[in-house]
């Protein structure tokens, strides 16, 4: 799987406020775009981001192995997709639904050609184990909560030794020192961080000049963060 190392967080996009941002994030370079049906905006997106890296969350009103289809297709349909790169389990939770059952109904997406590849979102280790021991199809992706203040380590390399590659939410904090030494701002330092991690980040903003901010972080190296 090949997945741009900085995503653009589509969380609370919503009306006015979508099209200006969308249109700042690909004219900035981004190519990776991390949608939700929960977050009630896939049409708003779908508008705009037909031939991109697109990657969705099956919610959990959805992990019945009979709704995981019929979630996936809605998604589709409101981006205007033939198909996902990337589709994710969000949460763990929610009812007594077998999680192995819904990741079983997660493969039949991909021979299905629905989906390219799967991954989970916010699962633990006993969690994730339980999915690799089991399936014929291994999660390409792990999404999952990581920055300077809870960098969840060993579920990382857990994960990155089961060939999973790492997504990270709520990236961003404040190292003032570090940004002003290398003339950047503290977001853009934090991302760095993740990135230089080997995590993919997905930072979220509605203003142009952040979100060109927010990608202008691959051409920067950080040598060390204490």
């Amino acid at each position: 799987l090949w997945i741009p190392c900085i995503g653009f967080g589509t969380y609370k996009l919503l009306a006015a406020e979508a099209e200006p941002a969308l249109d700042a994030a690909l004219e900035s370079g981004y190519r990776h775009f991390d949608c939700a049906y929960l977050y009630q905006n896939e049409e708003l997106i779908g508008q705009r981001l037909q031939k991109w890296f697109a990657e969705d969350i099956l919610w959990n009103t959805f992990h019945r192995p009979d709704l995981v289809r019929v979630g996936c297709k809605r998604s589709l349909d409101h981006l205007q997709l033939d198909y996902f790169d990337l589709y994710l389990v969000h949460w763990p939770a929610f009812d007594y639904t077998d999680l192995l059952e819904t990741w079983r109904a997660m493969e039949n997406l991909v021979s299905e050609g629905l989906c390219r590849a799967i991954g989970v979102s916010n699962f633990n280790r006993r969690q994730l184990k339980r999915i690799l021991d089991n399936c014929t199809i291994k999660p390409a992706m792990l999404q999952v909560e990581s920055h300077t203040h809870f960098p969840n380590t060993e579920l990382i390399d857990f994960a990155r030794s089961n060939g999973m590659l790492v997504t990270a939410y709520s990236p961003l904090g404040i190292v003032c020192k570090i940004a002003e030494k290398y003339k950047k701002t503290p977001g853009q330092v934090l991302l760095r961080h993740g990135i230089q991690r080997g995590i993919v980040v997905i930072p979220k903003s509605k203003t142009p000049s952040r979100i060109a901010e927010n990608i202008n972080v691959r051409v920067c190296v950080i040598r060390y963060i204490k």
